[in-house]
């Protein structure tokens, strides 16, 4: 999915061949997208208008520590500071 602010619609694609199972998705306050794969257990931010992957987090397996996730489901995002 694209999403426009300036539209509040939804429209076109981004990320595919990018997720195996995703699940979440958070819009933040500069218009970053955050998106969830319980499949590939990682956390992608990307911008919402290109698709590009701007972070990715976790190492692509189902682990506890501190760079891993465990079938991650959502993003939560701080609207004051967008983090």
């Amino acid at each position: 999915l694209r999403f426009s602010r300036k539209h509040a619609s939804l429209g076109g694609a981004i990320g595919r061949g990018l997720f195996t199972v995703p699940h979440g998705l958070s819009l933040d306050p500069a218009g970053f997208l955050w998106a969830t794969d319980v499949g590939s257990h990682q956390v992608f931010k990307l911008n919402a208008q290109t698709g590009a992957v701007l972070l990715k987090l976790g190492d692509g397996r189902a682990a506890a520590g501190p760079s891993s996730f465990n079938k991650p489901t959502d993003v939560a995002v701080e609207r004051g500071s967008g983090e």
